[in-house]
């Protein structure tokens, strides 16, 4: 098609038709979509993710994750560490470090704003968990449009 364009219209046009619809230049809207954290097999880890990520500004205990699996507590531990490699504690904080990552980079809220919003009182120790977790600090991760 280009070199029909470059036939009929010269090597400029096409070069410009060449930019305008083969090469998208927009950014990426991605980074816009909450994708889910962890992909597991367990219908039982499945409906645990799904709970901690819609209650992921409040306090989560061991006991009520395994309510939610309908295991033991025991059982879910062991469970999330052979699918996952990670304690059940650990799961909360990674999927609470995913969700403030894509706050960070698609919002405008302050740091601690996003740490009450998934979860910590203290943001401190939110910044303490996301750098441990993400690498990075929160102020890092902030995406063009905060």
């Amino acid at each position: 098609m280009l070199a029909l364009v470059a036939r009929l219209a010269g090597p400029s046009v096409a070069h410009l038709v060449t930019r305008y619809l083969v090469l998208d230049e927009r950014p990426s809207q991605a980074r816009y979509m909450v994708m889910e954290h962890l992909r597991v097999s367990d219908p039982g880890l499945r409906a645990v993710e799904r709970f901690i990520a819609q209650n992921i500004g409040r306090q989560l205990s061991l006991d009520e994750l395994a309510r939610v699996a309908a295991v033991s507590p025991r059982t879910l531990a062991r469970r999330v560490h052979a699918s996952l490699g990670v304690t059940p504690h650990e799961l909360v904080q990674r999927i609470r470090v995913s969700r403030a990552a894509h706050l960070l980079e698609t919002t405008h809220a302050s740091v601690d704003d996003i740490a009450a919003q998934v979860g910590y009182a203290d943001a401190a120790a939110f910044r303490r968990v996301f750098r441990r977790f993400a690498g990075e600090l929160p102020r890092r991760r902030r995406g063009p449009t905060a």
